[in-house]
């Protein structure tokens, strides 16, 4: 079993999904499902984003942004 750790961007982040109403159970789902060292389900696994209308893929956006 992993020990979760909160990093501040983490907290913020997580603040800014509560302000905004949205569904935390699926997300102590998913942490408990990590911690715990188990595989996620398909629908919870990393997938390529999709830009709408496009079908161009925006990983290196993402990549970019985050220095990655």
């Amino acid at each position: 079993m992993l020990i979760p750790q909160a990093t501040t961007r983490f907290r913020r982040d997580f603040r800014s999904v509560r302000r905004r109403g949205k569904d935390l159970e699926k997300l102590r789902a998913a942490i408990r499902l990590l911690v715990a060292e188990e595989p996620l389900p398909e629908r919870m696994r990393d997938h390529a984003l999709v830009e709408e209308g496009t079908g161009g893929v925006v990983e290196s956006a993402i990549l970019n942004r985050t220095g990655s």
